[in-house]
Formats: C-alpha cells, sequence, structure tokens
C-alpha cells in the first residue's frame, strides 16, 4: 500500500528492542511499552489494532479504561480525526457475556470502537482458496463428565477457574486426553491439548509421558530459557504432544499442527475460535486437522466457523440471547448476515 514508508518504521517493545523510537512515520508497539510513552509519542493519522477482540469494549460507566482505551483516546485527544482500525479474526469478545465488537449486538450500555465490519474473508472463502487446511473432528465426552461440570459455578459468565481447574485435573478428565489421544490420534505428527489451567496442563503431559508418549507443557511460569527451549520443540516437532492453556492461543503460528484436542471447557466463542484455529495454518504432508472435542465446545458453539453461536446479552434482565449470523446466500449470490436467534434454521 505505501512502500515508500518501508524504511521509516520504528519499534515501541521492551522485550524486542531497549531503543524506544517514537519519530518515525510509522510505528510498531505492544500496547504495554506504548502506555508508558504516550507523553512523548506525537499526533497519529491511523491505528491499527491488531487482535481487535481483546480491546475492551467502552460502556458509559467505565471509570477506569484499560490500556488500549487510554492510548485510544490519547491518541484521539491529540488528533480528534484519527482513524482506528481493527483486525481480528473473532470480532467477539471473549468473555462469554460481551457479545460483538462492533454494532449493537452487545451489552446495551455498550459504545463500540466499532461500527460496524468493513471488509471480512470467509472460512468457507479460505478453504476454497486453499488458503487454510480443514477441520476434521469428533467428540469424545467422558461419561463423568456432565456431572462433574454441573458442580462447577459461574463467575461473570465463564467457569470459576479454580472450580474448573479441580474438576479437569481429577485423574479421569486427565487420562481422556491420553485416551482419546492413542485411539485417533496416535499416527498424528503434532498434538496442541488445550487445558484449564496450569496444573492441568502439567498433569496432561505427565500423563503423556508416563503412556511412553513425549510432551511437556508450555505455560507462563516457566523461565524464559524454558519457554525457549519448549518452544523450539514445538516448532521442531522433537515431541509429539504439547499442552497449555492461553500460550498458544492467538497469535501463535506453526504450520505443521495436525491435531488440537479441547480439554478446555468454556462459554466464550471467541476463546474456542482462537484455539481450534491454531491447526487451520497450511503445511506440506498435512491433510486436514483433527479436532478432539473433550468438553462438548463444538455442541455449544458449533462446527461451521463462519456461523459460530455467540451469546448477545439481553436488554432485559432474564438472561442472554445467543445469536449466530444467518450464512445463508442470497440471489444475487451475496451473504445474508442477518442477526438472528441461535435456535432459527432459517432466517
Amino acid at each position: 500500500v505505501a512502500p515508500e514508508l518501508a524504511d521509516d518504521i520504528g519499534i515501541v517493545c521492551a522485550s524486542v528492542s531497549h531503543e524506544k523510537q517514537v519519530d518515525c512515520r510509522v510505528t510498531v508497539a505492544s500496547r504495554q511499552s506504548l502506555t508508558n510513552m504516550l507523553n512523548q509519542f506525537p499526533p497519529v493519522q491511523l491505528i491499527i489494532c491488531d487482535e481487535a477482540h481483546l480491546l475492551a469494549t467502552p460502556h458509559h460507566d467505565d471509570l477506569t479504561p484499560d490500556q488500549y482505551g487510554r492510548i485510544i483516546a490519547t491518541l484521539q485527544k491529540y488528533n480528534e480525526h484519527v482513524r482506528l482500525l481493527g483486525c481480528t479474526a473473532s470480532p467477539y469478545r471473549l468473555g462469554s457475556k460481551g457479545g460483538y465488537i462492533y454494532g449493537n449486538r452487545n451489552r446495551v450500555d455498550a459504545v463500540p470502537y466499532f461500527d460496524e465490519v468493513d471488509a471480512e474473508i470467509t472460512t468457507r472463502e479460505l478453504l476454497a482458496g486453499g488458503y487454510i487446511s480443514p477441520l476434521t473432528g469428533l467428540a469424545s465426552i467422558n461419561e463423568n463428565y456432565a456431572e462433574d461440570l454441573a458442580h462447577v459455578n459461574l463467575v461473570a459468565g465463564e467457569y470459576n477457574l479454580g472450580q474448573i481447574s479441580d474438576m479437569m485435573c481429577k485423574p479421569v478428565h486427565v487420562q481422556s486426553c491420553v485416551d482419546a489421544w492413542l485411539k485417533y490420534a496416535g499416527d498424528r505428527k503434532k498434538t496442541l491439548v488445550f487445558c484449564s489451567s496450569i496444573e492441568h496442563a502439567e498433569r496432561v503431559a505427565l500423563a503423556f509421558n508416563e503412556h511412553g508418549i513425549s510432551a511437556c507443557a508450555i505455560h507462563s511460569k516457566m523461565s524464559r530459557i524454558e519457554e525457549k527451549a519448549a518452544m523450539e520443540c514445538l516448532r521442531q516437532g522433537t515431541m509429539a504432544v504439547f499442552t497449555s492453556v492461553a500460550k498458544l492461543t492467538t497469535g501463535m503460528d506453526i504450520s505443521d499442527i495436525d491435531t488440537i484436542i479441547m480439554a478446555r471447557p468454556t462459554k466464550s466463542t471467541a476463546l474456542y475460535q482462537q484455539c481450534i484455529g491454531r491447526g487451520q495454518r497450511l503445511a506440506e504432508g498435512k491433510s486436514n486437522c483433527l479436532v478432539i472435542d473433550l468438553t462438548g465446545c463444538t455442541t455449544d458453539f458449533g462446527t461451521d466457523m463462519d456461523n459460530l453461536r455467540v451469546a448477545v446479552p439481553s436488554s432485559g434482565e432474564d438472561g442472554e440471547a445467543p445469536m449466530k449470523i444467518c450464512p445463508g446466500e442470497n440471489e444475487d449470490n451475496s451473504i445474508c448476515k442477518k442477526s438472528v436467534h441461535a435456535s432459527l434454521l432459517y432466517c
């Protein structure tokens, strides 16, 4: 778009460079580093926010905006005409009650940064064009799972982290990961298991190793050296199974992952989509990615990646209305895209 800018790019990110370059025409920044330098940052004409689903949607009663909010508000103060572009593969909040990050399909008092989706490409189009790997899947739910899950409370619309960790750390649920892998994925190249907590990830990795299957956990409590070594194992494929919580979701790009095991119960459509999306990169010799669902996510959210179920808060106090986007084709070959209740088979 603007090749003349290629030689005028600065970096503001402590983990990449100690030098902070704030006087270039283009700045690539982490929000953590930029937040501390806003008083030195000049006005800009355009803000591009990658992974835009991470932005907390503002509300009328917000008193303390998040880092994204402070950055955007400050740059808008510097230049009231600044434009904001958000890029994401999942245009809804990570939580289960936030709804979409644009328009009015969110909380009643929400003031989203974005009015609408201006440009998009569907999973169907990407598959047809040969840009992503297809998903194939199966559900393998342990007979004790539903009863155990019924005793887990919800906090702000998501499963209580401590309770869901305790539940999934039970030997029966840890073993279910190994059993499902042995039954369905023993001939696969590289597996990611998404777990409920660090303890859960470590126990699952240990269980695989005890069965003679090379595995390691990758999580935020590892030292930099340990994490770097584990990530190199993941890239090189020197082990068969890798377990994690959130470390390997958004933005992780290792193309030859051909198996995803969902061992993390969640109420979040975005988290579900981000997890299984890790297996959609193309790689030589990879025909598809197998998704093994141990937690009922495929039932809760669906398997059509262009029409996942998203819970949109209702205007009243009688719960939330689960919504989906109609994927039907109109007579002019355009896609309907109307927001309809999740129970409707036809728009």
